[in-house]
C-alpha cells in the first residue's frame, strides 16, 4: 500500500508528464502561428490544449502543497509557494516558456520550477525525467512531421521529389533541433550505404521521406522501406527511426496506410507517418 508521499509523487508525476505533452503541442501550434492563426480547427485546438494546460496545474499545484506538509517542511513550502503562486496570475504567465540550447528543445518554466523543488525527494526518480524529456522531444517531432503538408503550403511548393519536401521541412526542423542535419551520413554496409534524410543526434533518431503521387507508388515505398530496415540496425547513435511519407491527397486513405503498415511488422522502434498534400 502507497503511503500519502508516494501517491501524493505518482499524481504529480502523471500530472506533469500530461502538462508536458500538452505544452509542446502548444508550441508548436505557436510555432506555425502565422500560417494557421486564422484556421477555426486550430483554435479551438490551441485553446483547448491551454485550457486543459490551466486545469492540470490547478490540480498539481495543490498536490504539490499536501507533499510538502506531509513531509513537515514548512519553511521549503513557504518557498515554493514564493516561487509558483506568481505563475497563476495570468495565462501568460502559466504558459510561458524558455528555450534549452544543451538538449535543443523549449520548455516550460512553470513545469520546470515545479521539478527543481520536486527532484531532491527520493519518490521523485530524475532518470524518469530525462526519460519524459526524451518522449516530448519525440512528441514535438511527430507533431512536427504529421505537419508536413503545412510547412510546404507555406513555403508555396508544389513538390515533385522527395528532396524538395525534405529541403522544405529541414529548415523547421533545424530551428527546432538546432543540432539536427540534412545529411550526407551513410549508415553503411556490407553491401550497400544507407542515406536517411535527416538526423536529429539528441533524440538519436533518423528520418526518412518518400514520396508518391499513386496508391500503387506509395506502397511500394512501404515495402522499400522495410527493405532497408536492417541498414540502420545496430548504429551506436541512432536507435529511432520515422519513415514519413508524403503522397497525393485521397490516394489512399490514414486507416488504410495504418493497416497497410502493421501488415508489414515494423521493428518497434520505427514509426510510419502518411502525409496528404498537394504534387505536380
Amino acid at each position: 500500500m502507497l503511503t500519502s508521499a508516494e501517491f501524493q509523487a505518482k499524481k504529480i508525476t502523471k500530472f506533469l508528464s500530461e502538462m508536458n505533452d500538452n505544452f509542446h503541442q502548444i508550441d508548436f501550434l505557436s510555432d506555425i502561428s502565422d500560417t494557421m492563426s486564422s484556421d477555426y480547427e486550430y483554435q479551438i485546438r490551441k485553446s483547448s490544449l491551454e485550457n486543459n494546460f490551466e486545469y492540470l496545474s490547478d490540480r498539481v499545484y495543490p498536490l504539490c502543497l499536501a507533499y510538502f506538509e506531509e513531509k513537515k517542511l514548512p519553511t521549503y513550502l513557504a518557498n515554493f509557494e514564493r516561487v509558483i503562486k506568481p505563475f497563476f496570475e495570468s495565462k501568460s504567465k502559466l504558459l510561458s516558456s524558455s528555450y534549452d540550447s544543451d538538449n535543443d528543445i523549449g520548455y516550460s518554466i512553470f513545469i520546470t520550477e515545479i521539478w527543481r523543488f520536486l527532484l531532491p525527494f527520493q519518490e521523485f526518480d530524475e532518470q524518469d525525467t530525462e526519460q519524459l524529456r526524451m518522449r516530448f522531444g519525440y512528441l514535438y517531432l511527430e507533431n512536427l512531421l504529421e505537419s508536413t503538408a503545412v510547412i510546404i503550403s507555406e513555403k508555396k511548393i508544389i513538390p515533385n521529389s522527395e528532396p524538395e519536401v525534405y529541403n522544405a521541412v529541414k529548415f523547421f526542423v533545424a530551428i527546432t533541433f538546432p543540432t539536427s542535419t540534412l545529411t550526407t551520413e551513410s549508415f553503411q554496409k556490407p553491401e550497400k550505404a544507407y542515406n536517411p534524410d535527416i538526423l536529429i543526434p539528441n533524440l538519436n533518431c533518423a528520418i526518412e521521406y518518400k514520396f508518391a503521387k499513386t496508391k500503387e507508388r506509395l506502397i511500394k515505398t512501404v515495402d522499400e522501406i522495410f527493405e532497408d530496415v536492417h541498414g540502420y540496425s545496430n548504429h551506436p547513435t541512432y536507435k529511432i527511426f520515422y519513415a514519413v511519407f508524403y503522397a497525393k491527397a485521397g490516394v489512399l486513405s490514414r486507416k488504410r496506410f495504418d493497416e497497410l503498415w502493421k501488415s508489414k511488422n515494423f521493428p518497434a522502434n520505427w514509426k510510419g507517418i502518411l502525409v496528404e498534400g498537394l504534387v505536380k
